[in-house]
């Protein structure tokens, strides 16, 4: 185990400690994702299949990503210690949610449109339901106000903007009045390394802009799901997102990753 991959696990649950009065312990995280997997849910190109599929790159990457959202969660005063459900919506490989079962007695939910990835997960991670969802709402499997908080990560980047507020409104339903969701969005990074000046141009005048599976600057996932590489300026997301929930942040986390939504379900109905 290289030393990044050691100081992020240590870092990571160094942060779950900081949660008030909840049991942590450390269970076996189980094993990587196939390249199979890789391709379909997490590479940006072929270079980031042996990356992704290296157990040191793809642990220290979910317990940086899962640390920093722990650490966005604390800035909201998440409380743990009423938690009965998780989802992981999109969840590939599960390499976000296996990280929690480090909390005993939490239901785990872990929901892919993949066939591949949910048969993956159920055969190889322990402790976590695991379901197949269909590429529009609803999400059969969940029943109204039963989940308490929610990632969604290098999923809305993904989603077409006629589809995005369906499941916004499907996420927000099955949520808890109160609950959290965190959702990660492509940000400037992302719009000048993959965009032209020309569709950054559009993407400033509309608010939006979509690479479609067969444009040649389409991420390498994109292209082996047929989805698209979704683009939205920020004041374009705080409005869509806005529209559903409560936005609690908007972080900005560095260079190699996405930018962070938290949001809630508004506690009172929306008049």
């Amino acid at each position: 185990m290289r030393f990044e991959h050691m100081r992020e696990k240590y870092l990571f649950f160094r942060q779950m400690r900081r949660f008030p009065g909840v049991k942590i312990i450390k269970p076996d995280p189980g094993p990587v994702q196939s390249r199979e997997l890789a391709m379909a849910t997490s590479a940006m190109s072929d270079k980031d299949i042996d990356r992704m599929t290296d157990p040191d790159v793809y642990f220290r990457s979910a317990y940086h990503w899962m640390r920093f959202s722990m650490e966005a969660l604390e800035k909201i005063k998440f409380n743990f210690r009423t938690v009965d459900t998780i989802l992981e919506f999109g969840c590939g490989s599960a390499r976000l949610l296996r990280l929690l079962r480090c909390i005993p007695d939490v239901n785990l939910i872990g929901s892919d449109m993949n066939s591949v990835c949910i048969d993956w997960c159920r055969k190889n991670i322990a402790g976590a339901e695991f379901y197949q969802n269909e590429m529009q709402p609803p999400l059969a499997f969940a029943q109204e106000s039963t989940i308490d908080l929610i990632f969604a990560c290098s999923v809305f980047i993904h989603i077409s903007i006629d589809l995005q507020k369906l499941w916004l409104e499907e996420l927000n339903r099955i949520l808890k009045p109160g609950g959290i969701f965190l959702c990660t969005v492509l940000g400037e990074r992302y719009i000048e390394s993959m965009l032209s000046r020309q569709d950054q141009e559009i993407l400033a005048r509309d608010g939006s802009f979509e690479l479609g599976p067969d444009h040649e600057r389409i991420s390498l996932s994109s292209k082996k799901t047929g989805q698209d590489d979704v683009f939205q300026t920020r004041e374009q997301v705080l409005a869509s997102f806005g529209s559903v929930f409560d936005v609690q942040d908007y972080l900005k986390p560095g260079a190699k990753l996405q930018n962070l939504l938290a949001l809630q379900r508004p506690k009172k109905s929306r008049p």
